[in-house]
């Protein structure tokens, strides 16, 4: 699994255009690693896990959504239309 503990963002109207980059550290070795929005969505369709821990253990795990135009995007399964966990996290 993977924790994503800051993200790089850009300015964009679209809320789920704003996350560039996610980066965090891998549970079984604590290694750092960052991959692009694109490259998270890919991950995540291969079986990979990510998850965002806000309040210590309590992990708001990540899924893949498609806005009504057709665009995919990570956000939090606790998330509604937007990735609002994610851009409350530090940024990179």
């Amino acid at each position: 699994m993977n924790r994503i503990d800051c993200v790089n963002m850009v300015e964009a109207a679209a809320p789920w255009d704003r996350i560039t980059r996610l980066s965090g550290t891998h549970d079984t070795d604590g290694q750092r690693w960052s991959c692009t929005q694109t490259q998270c969505i890919a991950y995540i369709e291969q079986g990979y896990q990510f998850y965002v821990e806000q309040v210590p253990g309590q992990r708001l795990y990540l899924e893949v959504a498609t806005t009504m135009f057709g665009r995919k995007y990570v956000r939090t399964m606790i998330d509604k239309e937007t990735p609002d966990q994610l851009l409350r996290l530090a940024v990179a």
